[in-house]
């Protein structure tokens, strides 16, 4: 009997060291891996009668222009109208939320073939507090909900880093905050992956405590993470160390380096590098001082006399291009005092770049993160449990939704007062 229930032990501790490695999240319906371009289409309706089908066909072609086919399916006994045929699953995706927010169809599916596939442009990943801990969230901008898709107990998010694309994400948590000799210590910490098309997240590094953490993408494959901690010898040393992540493969490498806390102090946050130059090479963004000004520049390049489209009395912080290079949107850091008399500290400037137009300016508290997502900007606001996400569509000028989460969120972590400076 004894050996027995050491046998269930070893089964129930082999099962628990698995399931820390790999877990799956939420199963979906259907996970189809698609690695190379395939023809994606939206599932606009269906429908038991052919007649109604072809009725539907006429319409979305006449109001769409798109192309518009109908299948018959022998396993559901339905005929399927579908809409055009796109490179990948976020081409298809904001085609159908395009059409769906012109009131033009009012649910759809993507497709790749005959097999259901993930949307990835109605489905996006954040940070949010569950259970008074920092967690993965996932908001469905048809249904505009929010839902945990990753919260463990012990397990705080402080920083997520996605890819490109954002189906992939190596995060960074901690099991506690606390102070050591006057200085901030993060303890236990490990780096996870996060693949949203497999939903599964994976534990590739366990790395200790530290008294600082930094991240920063070197390139579209390579996360660095910067490890700074006191020496437990020489506690006037620092010791930094740059961990190095591909998204794919895992840990790569780590080299070390050192700092004296009294002439050098910690190391500074590495400089994230902004591209000037829009995805098409049609054009590149110039500063030039002028004064106590920065005037801000677009530039083609047939182009040689230059107009500023913008002037600046703040400093640069982020800077980022439309897919298609028609908008530029980018973040500064500024002391600015608007007609209510409220003050603010970060400004978001979305601008039409074939016009050098700003077409709209953002001053909120906690803006510290955005994206573009297809036609839309998703951007922090506020901080703390206060903060939240916005998600602002800057083709039709109109705030689509609000994401508010109990205890605050973002879409890299959740912003702070003590970070906004």
């Amino acid at each position: 009997m004894k050996s027995v229930f050491g046998f269930f032990t070893l089964i129930i501790f082999v099962t628990v060291l698995v399931s820390c490695e790999k877990e799956i999240i939420k199963p979906r319906e259907t996970i189809v891996k698609y690695d190379q371009k395939e023809d994606f289409k939206i599932l606009a309706y269906t429908s038991d009668n052919e007649n109604d089908a072809s009725k539907e066909l006429q319409r979305l072609k006449r109001l769409t222009g798109d192309s518009v086919t109908i299948n018959y399916s022998n396993k559901n006994k339905k005929h399927l109208v579908y809409i055009g045929y796109f490179e990948n699953s976020f081409e298809a995706g904001k085609r159908g939320f395009d059409l769906f927010l012109d009131s033009l169809i009012t649910e759809y599916k993507i497709y790749k073939n005959d097999s259901l596939v993930f949307d990835e442009f109605s489905n996006f990943n954040f940070i949010g507090k569950d259970r008074n801990r920092p967690a993965i969230y996932n908001y469905n901008l048809i249904t505009k909900k929010a839902e945990v898709l990753w919260s463990r107990w012990g397990r705080k998010i402080i920083s997520a880093n996605f890819t490109e694309d954002r189906n992939n994400m190596l995060f960074v948590t901690a099991l506690l905050y606390d102070i050591e000799g006057g200085f901030p210590l993060i303890r236990n910490v490990r780096i996870y992956r996060f693949d949203r098309l497999r939903n599964t997240v994976r534990r590739i590094d366990k790395l200790g405590k530290a008294n600082q953490i930094y991240t920063l993408w070197e390139n579209k494959r390579e996360l660095k993470v910067y490890f700074n901690f006191l020496d437990s010898v020489s506690t006037s040393t620092v010791v930094q160390q740059i961990h190095k992540y591909d998204i794919d493969s895992g840990k790569t490498g780590m080299e070390e380096k050192i700092f004296e806390l009294v002439t050098q102090g910690f190391p500074p946050p590495p400089v994230k590098s902004i591209d000037f130059i829009a995805p098409d090479s049609s054009y590149n963004f110039g500063v030039k001082q002028s004064g106590d000004s920065l005037l801000y520049y677009l530039l083609a390049d047939y182009e040689k006399i230059q107009t500023p489209f913008y002037k600046s009395q703040g400093s640069l912080i982020n800077l980022k291009w439309s897919r298609d290079s028609k908008y530029l949107v980018f973040t500064e850091k500024i002391d600015i005092v608007n007609d209510t008399n409220k003050h603010f500290n970060k400004r978001l400037v979305i601008v039409d770049v074939p016009d050098r137009e700003v077409i709209r300016i953002f001053e909120k508290d906690g803006i510290l993160n955005f994206d573009i997502h297809g036609d839309l900007l998703l951007f922090d606001a506020g901080y703390n449990e206060n903060a939240k996400i916005i998600v602002y569509n800057y083709i039709k000028d109109s705030v689509y939704s609000e994401i508010k989460i109990e205890g605050g969120c973002g879409l890299y972590n959740i912003p702070s007062a003590e970070n906004l400076n």
